[in-house]
């Protein structure tokens, strides 16, 4: 009976296993294909949002929500003038997540320039 079970176990992380590696392997074909798309571009506009923006960063990382969304896991965060310690809490939080970039309000149309000045 033991073997049995043992069998059967090793058999669901063996199904398992496959099926997550198919998984990878398709997600990376999909992301080796848009990449280097530079066309997309996800930016997080915040003011003032001390209180939560901890722990939104790092969630969005934690849950992968990035490289699901669109393969690069690049994030722009644009601060729109907060006046409390948002900018502080994000400079920190780019010490553990360095591929996310921190703008203000007036980078706004530096970062749509560049937009097109590179072909989709």
């Amino acid at each position: 009976m033991g073997k049995i079970l043992f069998e059967v176990v090793v058999s669901v992380l063996a199904i398992y296993g496959a099926i997550t590696l198919a998984s990878q392997i398709i997600n990376s074909i999909r992301c080796g294909k848009y990449r280097k798309n530079p066309g997309i571009k996800l930016i997080l506009a915040v003011k003032n949002q001390e209180d939560v923006i901890e722990g939104i960063i790092r969630g969005i990382y934690r849950a992968g929500l990035l490289e699901k969304a669109m393969c690069s896991g690049h994030l722009t965060v644009l601060d729109m003038g907060s006046k409390d310690d948002t900018v502080k809490i994000l400079m920190k939080l780019k010490k553990y997540y360095q591929d996310f970039d921190i703008a203000e309000a007036g980078d706004i149309n530096a970062i749509l320039e560049s937009f097109s000045n590179k072909d989709p």
